[in-house]
């Protein structure tokens, strides 16, 4: 069974009441679907509109999304984090879910771990991530095999501080781009996480290169 876990970071007095209600859904165990779903049918809906909704962070697991459901994701764009793991997006979810990133206007941290996400999803999913300023992006475990054109539009993103990307089946020609990008791109980097042992001198070069602290990891250690 899904669920839907929010954190959020103010004072409860200061919650509206939507975010009350949908929240007394969530604590109460209710099934993802069902709270999602209640959503959607205006029972929690925000009586101001998306802005309503302050999330500190919003995790979902183990979750198919679509359909109706997939229109609540662009109501959550006041979060810090998204952290999603294993969820099957169905039809235009994916889409809405980074429509509503894109148009986030505090989002700082994405992670999508085993959601399924191939090379032109990772595009997209870049794309919005740089509209919103996204600092740590962690897109591990999925299908990614040659996402070139994802990597050369992540290369002009000066805030990128965290990269996971491990458990993928990147080719050899996609993994030099990766390294190429570590040695002389992303001046914030903290740190990065992947399969190739190679990365490592990659990184170092940048942080001798780029004046970092940025440290590569294992993904034992991420």
């Amino acid at each position: 069974m899904s669920f839907l876990k929010m954190r959020w970071g103010g004072r409860a007095s200061d919650e509206p009441p939507a975010l009350l209600r949908l929240a007394k859904g969530v604590r109460t165990g209710a099934p993802l679907k069902e709270v999602l779903q209640r959503v959607a049918q205006g029972d929690a809906t925000p009586e101001a509109g998306a802005e309503a909704l302050r999330t500190e962070r919003l995790e979902l697991s183990d979750a198919d999304v679509g359909g109706r459901e997939a229109s609540v994701l662009e109501l959550f764009r006041g979060a810090d984090a998204v952290d999603f793991y294993n969820v099957r997006f169905k039809g235009n979810a994916f889409h809405k879910l980074c429509n509503g990133i894109a148009q986030s206007t505090r989002l700082r941290e994405v992670r999508l771990a085993r959601c399924g996400v191939g090379d032109d999803d990772a595009f997209m999913l870049v794309k919005a991530c740089i509209a919103a300023g996204v600092t740590t992006l962690d897109v591990s475990g999925n299908s990614l095999r040659t996402p070139v054109q994802a990597l050369e539009r992540l290369k002009g993103h000066q805030k990128l501080k965290g990269l996971r990307i491990e458990g993928n089946r990147l080719t050899p020609d996609c993994v030099q781009q990766l390294e190429a990008a570590c040695a002389g791109h992303w001046p914030a980097l903290v740190y990065v996480s992947a399969d190739s042992a190679a990365l490592a001198d990659a990184v170092a070069d940048g942080n001798a290169r780029l004046g970092r602290a940025a440290r590569f990891v294992t993904p034992a250690g991420a």
